[in-house]
């Protein structure tokens, strides 16, 4: 007995095509749009897993391997370190680069070490900051003269110009400093 019905049975599988115009305008580049803000997340968790570090902090771990591959011998520099009230030994060290290592040990002798790169201070300068320095260096020059063309006043004034009177907090949010400008 044949049956007019069609068979229940699944045929070949057939691709899922849209069947409304919206899901051609909205679904697919949607999810296009969100596979490519995946990308950074994947990279890094490959960065970080590649590193043996924690999610998130693979671009330091780099920047700290480029550092002590830079400043080898600078990690070799025998300690001087200051102690606090808290028995923390804290110490650090300018290399010949101008990047400076800075190593901290607690009371149980446990150590951590941090760079902190001379690039990085240089690339956070804003405009405003260096009008300041040049501001300062113009008065250096201005003092120099002054004092009949003594270089070591002009180094002096370009180093030790701008000298901190009183600074104070006046609320959590709100911080006040006097300076003096050389005249």
């Amino acid at each position: 007995m044949e049956d007019d019905q069609p068979d229940a049975r699944p045929t070949e599988a057939q691709p899922v095509k849209p069947k409304k115009w919206w899901q051609w305008v909205l679904v697919y580049p949607i999810f296009i749009i969100v596979l490519m803000d995946a990308v950074p997340t994947f990279k890094e968790l490959y960065d970080s897993h590649s590193r043996d570090v924690d999610f998130g902090t693979s671009k330091i771990a780099e920047m700290r391997n480029e550092m002590w591959r830079k400043n080898m011998t600078c990690g070799m520099a025998p300690l001087d370190p200051l102690i606090n009230d808290f028995n923390v030994a804290v110490d650090a060290t300018i290399c010949k680069s101008g990047d400076v290592l800075i190593r901290v040990t607690t009371p149980t002798k446990k150590q951590f070490f941090e760079w902190v790169a001379i690039d990085t201070i240089f690339s956070s300068i804003t405009p405003d900051v260096v009008g300041v320095n040049l501001f300062s260096s113009a008065i250096a020059s201005e003092l120099a003269a002054q004092n009949s063309g003594d270089p070591e006043a002009e180094i002096f004034a370009q180093y030790y110009g701008p000298v901190v009177l009183w600074q104070n907090w006046i609320s959590n949010a709100l911080f006040v400093r006097r300076v003096n400008y050389p005249q």
